[in-house]
């Protein structure tokens, strides 16, 4: 048996030799020394499965650590998360979660709602952080699309938008808007382009007027650096300019007046006036005649002029001389009215073709008059007679009454009563409360109204005072105050007081006048004429802008009346913005004729009335102002 097995070496007989019993022997002996046994082999086979698992358990902790620190890498790989909260503030939770926000983490997040202006984000609570473009801008409205995705990337301040380093361009000039040489581009990145817009040198020029040819420069198309065109009047047009008037820098020598000046023709009352037209005489005994006038254009037709007569018992109101109707009201009803005696308050409103008025037999109304046709709307609601009452000037749609009321010798309340200007109906009674007390000079109260409803009351009243009346007393008395009230009343909100003195032996100040004076509104200014000959405006918190000088025809204060080309006419002169005088109606009475009214109709016609006897009164169209033609 010369061969033996190659793992245990138990002899190998050949294939022809006879074995002995004792190499059988050997043999299997062979066999049991290498032979495990069975518990030996579980034992073997249960370390090596024990130690091949803690192999396996090792490699794969080492696979899951990698992961898991590639996954915490947001620098590396780049999470996504669908955003939460309202538009504009994101915020966005990922697992696992951000340690920390550095620079260079990423994030993909999906917009749950678009966008309206700049917004931030903020991951798993560490900080809102603005979102911004490529090139650091924030973030315009609709830039962050509803279920749009997007890729943030940190840089340490910000959240920077990846995937949007195209800049749009959206220009819309073109070659012939820039300048020949220059480049730019235009909606194409890819694409340069050259202007073609000539350049040329300054335009400076003088151009000189010498007669009726227009010198001009033609300016060429395309670029210029500036320049300064002059145009000058030629030195020897002076005498075609009027006198000492300066126009484009030459001082004109020529006559003192020229082509459309108006001159103002002065009216003396001695004598019948040369330069008018004499209406028919109107009877008027013992009361003033007033004018009112209405025209849609006064330098067209039609045109109304009425006046207010009295007789001793009735009321007249008539046309005059210049009307384009033809009709009278004698004595207009009044509700409730009785008595021996109508008279009309000469202060009244005219608004949109109607005269305003109040009207007294017995009690009180008001009547609105159409200039038209003469037709009266009545009130049909009686006003207080105690008390004086006026139509007070309103720049708003309403008619507006005022009526003073005394209270011993406190005239403490000031009524006004708003009314509507078709219907007449009463819309609501406003109660101003003055402050302070009073001598009873109730006629010393006037008040106007805003384009806004707000009240303006003023106080104006002078008595010099005089020996003989009360046991030869003195008791000189003025004041001159105004207040402002809001719509509904109640107690002033501003005041403005030009002086006061008690009632006593001192003499009131030297160029005072016996008398009330009145307020007005024009425009939004408010004017006040008070008992010194001067005529006052103040804006709508009272506040002094203007002054002027005015002649008071009556004692009992001159009314501020509104013209047709938006001025005021305080007895005969006429007035714009705050207190400039325009015209002089240059009236003079003369010891046979005495002057009952006089309106300012524009720069060119007014209309008069005077006495020409005890009895009788003419009305003239005063054409006060000609032009010269040629």
């Amino acid at each position: 048996m010369p061969e033996q097995s190659a793992r245990l070496g138990i002899p190998l007989p050949l294939g022809n030799e006879n074995v002995s019993r004792q190499a059988i022997r050997e043999m299997l002996q062979a066999v049991d020394d290498h032979a495990e046994t069975i518990a030996g082999s579980q034992a073997k086979a249960n370390a090596a499965e024990t130690s091949a698992k803690a192999h396996a358990d090792s490699a794969a902790g080492a696979v899951n650590n990698a992961l898991a620190a590639h996954k915490a890498d947001f620098t590396q790989q780049i999470p996504y998360a669908v955003t939460v909260g309202s538009a504009n503030t994101y915020t966005a939770s990922t697992t696992p979660a951000l340690p920390a926000l550095v620079t260079g983490v990423a994030i993909t997040v999906k917009i749950h709602a678009v966008n309206t202006g700049a917004s931030t984000l903020n991951w798993n609570d560490k900080g809102a952080k603005a979102i911004r473009n490529p090139d650091g801008t924030t973030v315009a409205s609709g830039d962050l699309a509803s279920g749009g995705v997007y890729t943030l990337r940190y840089d340490g301040t910000n959240f920077i938008l990846q995937g949007k380093g195209e800049v749009k361009l959206t220009g819309d000039a073109a070659d012939a808007n820039v300048l020949s040489g220059k480049t730019y581009y235009n909606t194409d990145s890819k694409i340069k382009r050259t202007g073609t817009m000539p350049s040329n040198p300054s335009q400076t020029a003088t151009l000189q007027i010498t007669g009726s040819a227009k010198p001009t420069k033609a300016i060429p198309a395309g670029y210029t650096p500036g320049g300064t065109i002059t145009a000058e009047l030629a030195p020897a047009l002076a005498p075609l300019i009027k006198k000492s008037s300066i126009i484009g820098g030459i001082t004109g020598t020529g006559p003192s007046y020229a082509i459309g000046d108006a001159l103002s023709i002065v009216l003396s009352l001695g004598s019948v006036p040369t330069l008018t037209e004499q209406g028919t005489a109107s009877y008027s005994s013992n009361f003033i005649n007033r004018l009112y006038f209405y025209a849609p254009n006064i330098e067209t037709t039609p045109r109304y002029i009425i006046a207010l007569r009295h007789t001793n018992y009735d009321l007249y109101i008539v046309n005059m001389s210049g009307s384009s109707a033809n009709w009278s009201v004698y004595n207009p009803a009044i509700t409730n009215g009785s008595g021996s005696y109508q008279s009309m308050q000469y202060q009244c409103m005219t608004k949109n073709g109607y005269l305003y008025y109040i009207t007294t037999r017995g009690v009180s109304e008001l009547h609105r008059l159409q200039f038209s046709n003469g037709a009266v709307i009545r009130s049909g609601t009686n006003i207080a007679v105690a008390g004086n009452n006026y139509v007070i000037y309103s720049e708003d749609a309403f008619i507006y009454t005022s009526r003073y009321v005394a209270n011993s010798t406190n005239p403490n309340t000031i009524v006004i009563e708003k009314w509507h200007p078709d219907t007449l109906a009463r819309v609501a009674t406003i109660t101003c409360t003055i402050p302070g007390t009073r001598d009873t000079w109730e006629s010393g109260f006037s008040a106007c109204v805003d384009s806004a409803g707000y009240i303006y009351i003023g106080y104006n009243t002078c008595q010099s005072g005089y020996s003989g009346r009360c046991c030869s007393v003195f008791w000189a008395y003025w004041e001159n105050t105004l207040w402002k009230f809001n719509p509904s009343g109640g107690n002033h909100i501003a005041t403005y007081t030009l002086g006061s003195k008690p009632r006593n032996s001192t003499p009131n100040p030297t160029g005072m006048a016996n008398g009330y004076g009145r307020i007005g509104i024009c425009n939004g200014i408010i004017y006040q004429a008070d008992r010194t000959n001067t005529l006052r405006s103040f804006n709508s918190s009272l506040q002094l802008t203007g002054s002027a000088g005015i002649v008071q025809g009556r004692a009992d204060g001159e009314e501020i009346r509104n013209t047709l080309d938006g001025k005021i006419q305080v007895g005969y002169r006429v007035f714009s913005g705050n207190c400039n005088l325009v015209s002089e109606l240059g009236v003079s009475p003369g010891s046979y004729y005495s002057v009952y009214d006089i309106i300012y109709m524009n720069s060119q016609l007014a209309y008069g009335v005077w006495q020409y006897s005890s009895s009788s009164a003419y009305m003239y169209i005063i054409r006060h102002a000609y032009k010269i033609i040629n």
